[in-house]
């Protein structure tokens, strides 16, 4: 199933090599990965529609998630963390 917050499909993984994390952390320094925002915590952030019903407009807030941003590298980041607005 293709991800609500970012590019792919969530049944696909891409294991980096085991040198890499030592790499990594010696040039960035240690890090933490960030929690993704769940599709259920962010539809609770969405205020209530202002648009009027209409059948081919939908009002649903996980849509207007769906939705809510490109497919920028900037705008999946927001998404991760669960940035909507």
């Amino acid at each position: 199933m293709r991800r609500w917050n970012g590019w792919g499909d969530d049944a696909e993984t891409f294991r980096l090599p085991d040198t890499a994390g030592p790499f990594l952390e010696k040039a960035l320094g240690p890090a933490e990965p960030p929690r993704d925002a769940t599709l259920a915590e962010v539809v609770t952030q969405v205020p209530a529609s202002r648009l009027p019903v209409h059948p081919r407009v939908s009002t649903d807030a996980a849509d207007r998630v769906r939705h809510a941003r490109g497919q920028s590298f900037p705008d999946w980041v927001a998404l991760r963390s669960g940035r909507i607005g």
